[in-house]
């Protein structure tokens, strides 16, 4: 399947490596004609037309979307009974003034999540904003101990 050893994106015209490029079955080499960053770019362009902005609108204001997102947050209660506590605990504790949201660790912004390093201490967290948030989690993985 990946036996190339460089392959030339039909988009941005750079050799690339077949890792930067997604599983195509269909194709010859078994990969995209376009590398993951190019398809990234299109995919972002394209989801931003207004003809898609506004079916996303409309959609949101549908009931079939309230379902739909009903049953994903249940989804992820179900498969993450420790994680929906301790958010619930510090969202409860913020809210009873116990515990007070602060500005992120890492560059100060007000806009800050609470991350816990470990499900087990629930009140045990870290601000972060969301850039840094998801840095951490890119870094780190879900977390040191996360049940």
């Amino acid at each position: 399947m990946n036996t190339v050893l460089c392959k030339k994106c039909t988009r941005c015209g750079d050799m690339k490596s077949p890792a930067m490029f997604q599983i195509r079955k269909a194709s010859k080499d078994g990969l995209t004609a376009a590398c993951k960053d190019c398809l990234s770019k299109y995919d972002k362009a394209r989801a931003n037309l207004p003809h898609r902005v506004e079916a996303r609108n409309q959609y949101s204001k549908t009931d079939a979307f309230a379902d739909s997102k009903r049953k994903t947050i249940r989804r992820y209660r179900d498969k993450n009974p420790k994680k929906y506590k301790a958010h619930n605990m510090v969202n409860n504790a913020i809210r009873d003034k116990k515990l007070f949201r602060e500005c992120c660790e890492v560059c100060g912004n007000e806009k800050s999540h609470a991350h816990h390093d470990d499900y087990s201490k629930p009140l045990n967290v870290r601000f972060l904003c969301c850039e840094h948030h998801r840095q951490w989690h890119e870094e780190n993985g879900e977390g040191k101990n996360p049940f």
